[in-house]
Order: structure tokens, then sequence, then C-alpha cells
């Protein structure tokens, strides 16, 4: 018999990831986007969709703004306008969220 069976007895067990959070999943420029922050991705629909492709070409495919500006025939300047006012609108929906929650949570 193998000795390390004899010096530590290992119970067989599994993991049940059923009631885990699962990322929620998005369709963004013809890519499976998964947010597994739940009020980001409450927050993300209320963005248009160019808004919504502006930000993930930034930050999941790291276009620079040029390169997301020659994509969509505007220039770099603009795609910068586009990117900030997305972000304060994510960030407006995102405190809208919050305060919701924390009334929620006081009731």
């Amino acid at each position: 018999m193998n000795t390390l069976w004899k010096k530590k007895y290992y119970k067989p067990s599994t993991t049940d990831k059923y009631f885990e959070e699962q990322p929620t999943v998005f369709v963004v420029c013809g890519e499976i986007i998964a947010f597994e922050n739940e009020r980001l991705a409450k927050a993300f629909p209320g963005l248009s969709e160019l808004r919504q492709e502006v930000l993930v070409l930034y930050f999941f495919f790291r276009y620079i703004d040029k390169k997301i500006g020659e994509a969509y025939g505007r220039s770099r300047t603009t795609v910068n306008y586009w990117k900030l006012a997305a972000l304060k609108q994510l960030r407006k929906e995102w405190e809208r969220l919050e305060h919701e929650k924390r009334k929620n949570d006081t009731f």
C-alpha cells in the first residue's frame, strides 16, 4: 500500500458552486464581457450603445482614444469626451444604486 495513504487520510469532497454569484455577461462589440461586480453590471446597461462600446474598447481591449476615433471616424478629442461622459453617467448610476441599497438596508 502507498505510504501516503498510511500517513494522511483525505476525505473526498466537492464544492457546490451553484449558489455562488455568477458574473453578469454582456455582448459588446461582438465580444462577451463579464462583470463580477453586481452594481457595475446593473449600471452598465443604462449607458447608450456607443458609450458602452467606447468604455469596453478603452478598458477591456486597451484601445487608445486615437484608435477608437479612427474606428468611428471621429477625432481623439471627441472620443475622450465620449469616454468622460460615459464614466460620469456610469458614476451617477452607480451612486443611485448605492443610495437605493442603503435605503433598502435601513428598513
